[in-house]
């Protein structure tokens, strides 16, 4: 769950910048996307019926381009204090129970998941 029910953001054309701390503790961790932090919303890949890029889905966007874009603005915790290191596949299981958190039903929530673990194995262009 997250620690409020809102994420402090300017928004900047299609970009937001984090302005506070926002908290995610999930089953297994709590993570911390520091302020400052930069992040294009839900990338939706025009499926913007499924998940908008800014809406209900964008704290779990933030926690997750966190994780995967700016390693450097997140601070992962596990639940005995211990920093970690989520590799793609755990950074998009967080972002699914980010996604149910806020209330996006599991069906849409697992499918946006799997869009996610799919790309994470598409090759990538160098």
């Amino acid at each position: 769950m997250f620690e409020e029910d809102y994420a402090l953001i300017q928004f900047y054309g299609t970009y937001v910048q984090v302005k506070k701390p926002l908290v995610f503790i999930g089953k297994d961790y709590r993570i911390t996307v520091k302020k400052g932090m930069y992040s294009d919303g839900t990338t939706n890949k025009g499926l913007g019926w499924i998940i908008p890029q800014f809406g209900l889905g964008l704290r779990p966007a933030l926690i997750h381009d966190g994780l995967v874009s700016s390693p450097s603005m997140v601070y992962v915790e596990n639940h005995e204090g211990e920093e970690v290191f989520l590799n793609w596949n755990e950074a998009a299981d967080v972002y699914g129970e980010c996604l149910k958190s806020v209330g996006i039903s599991d069906f849409r929530a697992n499918l946006i998941v799997a869009g996610v673990k799919l790309y994470g194995k598409l090759p990538k262009k160098t």
